[in-house]
């Protein structure tokens, strides 16, 4: 006959309760990531969207003249274009927070705002200073001796638009990171 013996020993159980747990943790951390990484993307898109819809801005009177003169002469207009257009593709309120449930938490800043106007060699630099609320404008005569970067690092070749913005993030335990979202678009590209 066959003895069974009735004492156990509780390791097994605890080890794999310890391994469940273990793998729910892993499980959470890989989703988590994912999910930011596809918000990370949203939010770049809708910069980026947000970015294009500045060349609604388009100086059609200079275009007529000369169809390889494309310049946006009011960079007023075209920051409250993309000012309209990134509240919308956010869903930003007016003071530019986000409601519940995003991932964006708090107030969302607008850092750089630059208008590259290219005509030929000559570059028109149009930069958005926050702090002053105005624009300021800088020009390069020949590009090819100067060549003009986005503060990205692209190298301007047509007329372009470069967009930096700052917003909190949520992360894992209740932390939150500052993170910037820079874009350059370039219509003739």
């Amino acid at each position: 006959m066959i003895k069974i013996k009735h004492n156990g020993d509780a390791s097994i159980v605890v080890l794999s309760l310890f391994v469940i747990v273990l793998i729910i943790l892993c499980a959470e951390f890989v989703i988590f990531h994912a999910v930011m990484v596809n918000r990370a993307e949203e939010i770049q898109d809708d910069v980026m969207l947000s970015n294009l819809a500045v060349y609604k801005n388009v100086d059609v009177n200079a275009l007529s003249v000369d169809e390889k003169n494309l310049r946006i002469s009011d960079a007023a207009a075209a920051l409250e274009t993309f000012i309209q257009h990134l509240k919308t593709n956010m869903k930003l309120n007016d003071d530019f927070t986000t409601s519940k449930g995003s991932l964006v938490i708090g107030k969302t800043h607008i850092e750089e705002f630059t208008i590259y106007n290219v005509n030929k060699n000559h570059v028109e630099i149009l930069s958005y200073s926050g702090n002053s609320n105005s624009f300021t404008r800088r020009d390069v005569m020949d590009k090819s001796v100067n060549p003009v970067t986005t503060s990205n690092g692209s190298i301007v070749k047509n007329t372009s638009v470069h967009v930096a913005i700052s917003y909190n993030v949520k992360l894992l335990f209740g932390q939150t990171k500052k993170v910037t979202t820079s874009v350059d678009t370039d219509i003739v590209k």
